[in-house]
């Protein structure tokens, strides 16, 4: 018994050196006598990393807004329009399709100049979710927020403009300042008249 398992282990042996060092006659020789050739085992080939999405994860948003503030998760103030004395714009958006734990961002440009990124944790399959970015009295003009998922698919992009004007305006309305009451806007009819 022991010399057959003596025998399987040496035969094993031989054909794992074999299996390793590949032995050829050379090649171009003048003489008769054979000579031995080590070849050595290929390279690993360096695999380049692929993207792969994992499965179920589909992000989608299902609302996004800016305004003036977040309070009990839900936007205030939203407008498409801000004064330049707004000191802070919120962008809340709500993510669903989240299996597992991932991030958004929100990407937040002036003029098309990337001025904050700011990542965000998404923790459940319908999650709500906010950054804000402080905005200086000088930076007038449009603005966006580009929601982007970890792999860097931009998922939503929301405008809006910082202007001279006091009043944000939402859609046609303007926001009455003494009692945060939207109103509609006066469409201006004749030469000279001012939206109120």
């Amino acid at each position: 018994m022991k010399r057959i398992l003596c025998f399987l282990v040496s035969l094993l042996v031989i054909l794992f050196v074999g299996s390793i060092f590949c032995f050829a006659q050379t090649e171009g020789s003048d003489t008769s006598t054979d000579a031995l050739k080590v070849i050595k085992p290929a390279e690993p080939v360096e695999k380049k990393a692929e993207i792969i999405k994992e499965p179920g994860l589909e992000l989608v948003i299902d609302g996004a807004q800016v305004g003036t503030g977040v309070e009990e998760r839900v936007i205030i103030g939203e407008a498409t329009s801000f004064p330049s004395s707004v000191e802070k714009v919120y962008c809340l958006s709500f993510i669903k399709g989240a299996d597992t734990l991932t991030t958004v961002n929100h990407v937040w440009y002036y003029q098309d100049k990337q001025m904050a990124s700011v990542g965000l944790d998404v923790k459940s399959p319908a999650f709500r979710t906010w950054s804000y970015k402080t905005i200086l009295p000088e930076w007038i003009g449009s603005w966006r927020v580009e929601i982007v998922d970890a792999g860097g698919e931009v998922l939503k992009i929301i405008g809006f403009e910082i202007t001279e004007s006091e009043r944000p305006v939402v859609e046609g309305q303007v926001i009455k300042e003494s009692t945060g009451v939207k109103e509609p806007a006066k469409i201006a009819e004749e030469e000279g008249s001012k939206i109120e």
